[in-house]
C-alpha cells in the first residue's frame, strides 16, 4: 500500500508490482529507465508523484491518503477507454424517482460516479 509522497522502493513494490533493477523500474518484461526524478532522495526515498508518472498510472491526493491507480494508455499513449460508451444508468433519486443517465447529461448537470469493487 502506498500511504504517502515519498516511499521507498519496498513501499512501491508492494503497492504497485513494479520492482528496482540496475536498469530502472521493471514489471514484467517492460522497464521504465531511472531519470533523476526516478531516483531515491538522500533519504532513500522516491516521489510517488514522480513514479506515477514515469509509470503512466493516475494518482489521487487527498490530505494525507494517496492513491495509485492502475497503469493507463499503452505504448502508444492512447487510452485503453478510448470510445467507451457508458450505459443509460437509471437510479433512485432522494425522493425515489427514478434518474437516468441520459436525463442528467441534458440537463447539462455535473456529475461524479463513483464506483467500487471489493477485489
Amino acid at each position: 500500500m502506498i500511504t504517502g509522497l515519498a516511499v521507498s522502493a519496498a513501499e512501491w513494490e508492494t503497492g504497485t508490482g513494479w520492482h528496482l533493477e540496475e536498469k530502472g523500474w521493471c514489471s514484467g518484461d517492460r522497464c521504465v529507465p531511472l531519470t533523476p526524478a526516478t531516483v531515491a532522495s538522500n533519504e532513500g526515498k522516491h516521489s510517488t508523484i514522480e513514479l506515477a508518472a514515469a509509470m503512466q498510472r493516475g494518482l489521487a491526493i487527498h490530505g494525507d491518503v494517496v492513491s495509485v491507480g492502475p497503469q493507463y494508455g499503452d505504448a502508444l499513449g492512447s487510452s485503453s477507454l478510448a470510445g467507451a460508451q457508458v450505459p443509460d444508468l437509471t437510479l433512485v433519486d432522494r425522493q425515489g424517482n427514478p434518474v437516468t443517465l441520459a436525463s442528467l447529461v441534458a440537463r447539462r448537470r455535473r456529475m461524479v460516479i463513483h464506483a467500487w469493487a471489493p477485489w
